[in-house]
């Protein structure tokens, strides 16, 4: 865990020099999409589907002269899985901040982003069964992990619109994992399309 904070820390603030010192582009928007979802769970559980819910949020974008630079996100997702017994639905608060590399002319761009990730459950929506993936109460509501992703986006004279698909990689224990418990490891795993558009705030 600690090494997980000092590396968001240190890849925030050589992201943020690196575009301060190239005099940015800023933009502000908002995003949503779709998400699918599903659990790595040792012992491992059958999913033979992975549920689709949908996420929105809002995000902050900062890009350098040369193509380099920032996402910062606010989001609320969907997380989970979904066995033979039914849907666990996981709401979560996150807060993703991505290296953004871009390619491409300001009228049209293909990008790759790529980052950690914090993340709060706000809520869990458990159904009645007895298996020990849904009997199981929530241990930890903090999640961390590491998001990338690629996608293109459009420069409009109406604004920007981008496409992208992102990976979720959860790296903490949702489920309770002591010697008592049934689970070893129980972390979130989720895969994203969005569509976001961004209000140019500065040039």
């Amino acid at each position: 865990m600690k090494r997980f904070i000092l590396f968001l820390i240190i890849n925030s603030s050589l992201c943020i020099m690196h575009c301060a010192a190239q005099y940015p582009e800023y933009s502000i928007g908002v995003r949503g999409g779709t998400s699918w979802s599903f659990m790595l769970f040792n012992p491992s559980v059958a999913q033979p589907t992975m549920p689709m819910t949908f996420h929105a949020g809002a995000q902050f974008r900062m890009v350098s002269e040369r193509y380099f630079g920032i996402k910062l996100e606010l989001n609320y997702a969907q997380r989970g899985f979904k066995d033979k017994e039914g849907h666990r639905r996981l709401d979560y608060i996150e807060l993703p901040f991505m290296t953004h590399i871009t390619f491409g002319q300001k009228l049209f761009r293909f990008f790759v982003d790529l980052g950690p990730e914090i993340s709060y459950m706000i809520q869990d929506n458990p159904i009645s069964s007895i298996t020990p993936q849904h009997s199981t109460t929530i241990k930890n509501r903090f999640d961390y992990g590491l998001v990338g992703g690629l996608g293109f986006e459009f420069n409009t004279k109406s604004g920007i619109y981008t496409i992208d698909a992102r990976y979720h990689f959860g790296l903490n224990n949702v489920l309770g994992n002591s010697a008592t418990e049934y689970f070893k490891s129980s972390t979130c795993q989720n895969i994203t399309l969005s569509l976001t558009y961004l209000f140019p705030i500065r040039n």
